[in-house]
């Protein structure tokens, strides 16, 4: 799927519909040389045909659409949970003596700035994960150092937060970089895509009209869909972005430049 991600979504768009036009005249050719062979025989089982891999097509959609929109759902749900977990984090760093209270708040000042930056920019997303490890291992450093010498209950809850803040980075990379729709899954919408504009330019070259408005119509809704799908699919491209304003509020609440 390499090539398929690193193609520009306006060119996957315009992909599909040329594809699905292709399809769609190789579709109606067949039909029309086929039609003065079998003339005067009935069309209705052919549409019959056509209408259930159309009703296939549409299913298959849905399932994919659902997919990557649940995908997308747990993208942005993960960032609420992350700025509350960092947020929670930032606070009970309160409790600790100095000079440990400022190293923390201003490791998670940093913390908080990177994840927005490679947000904005997200081809610098393998060096972002590398800092951020970085600044995990520091702040854990910390939290050891804390629970070593002061083993009380204030320290233990300051060690679970900042545990839920790495655990959080794990998730978001898990859903952000590797939790995609299948490979096998695009492989047979595609398939089933370009079997159903063949089905439906066969169906009207058996009528002997093309319904140019009508095909049109079709495919650049069909093209639009798919773009649709693969823009959630693509976390880090495309116009549909996960909105990192819990990221962006707790910024400014603890002073991040």
């Amino acid at each position: 799927m390499e090539v398929f991600d690193n193609a520009p979504l306006w060119t996957f768009f315009l992909g599909v519909i040329l594809i699905a036009l292709l399809c769609f005249e190789a579709g109606y050719f067949q039909g029309k040389r086929l039609s003065k062979a079998s003339a005067g025989q009935s069309e209705a089982p052919i549409g019959a045909m056509v209408s259930g891999v159309l009703a296939l097509l549409a299913f298959m959609l849905a399932f994919t659409f659902g997919i990557a929109s649940s995908r997308f759902d747990e993208r942005r749900l993960l960032v609420v949970d992350e700025a509350n977990a960092i947020g929670t984090t930032y606070l009970r760093a309160e409790f600790l003596d100095e000079p440990a209270r400022a190293n923390v708040k201003k490791l998670l000042r940093e913390y908080v700035a990177l994840r927005l930056d490679v947000c904005a920019h997200p081809e610098h997303v393998q060096d972002a994960i590398a800092q951020a490890e970085s600044l995990q291992q520091r702040l854990w450093t910390e939290a050891v150092e804390l629970g070593r010498k002061r083993p009380t209950p204030i320290s233990s809850l300051f060690i679970t937060s900042l545990n839920d803040v790495i655990d959080l980075q794990a998730k978001r990379i898990t859903a952000g970089l590797h939790t995609r729709v299948p490979a096998v899954v695009w492989y047979g919408l595609l398939f089933i895509s370009a079997l159903s504009m063949v089905g439906v330019g066969y169906y009207a070259g058996r009528g002997g009209t093309r319904a140019w408005p009508e095909t049109l119509i079709l495919v650049t809704a069909f093209g639009t869909i798919l773009f649709l799908v693969a823009d959630l699919d693509r976390p880090s491209q495309g116009y549909l972005r996960v909105n990192q304003q819990p990221l962006t509020d707790l910024a400014r609440q603890i002073g991040c430049k």
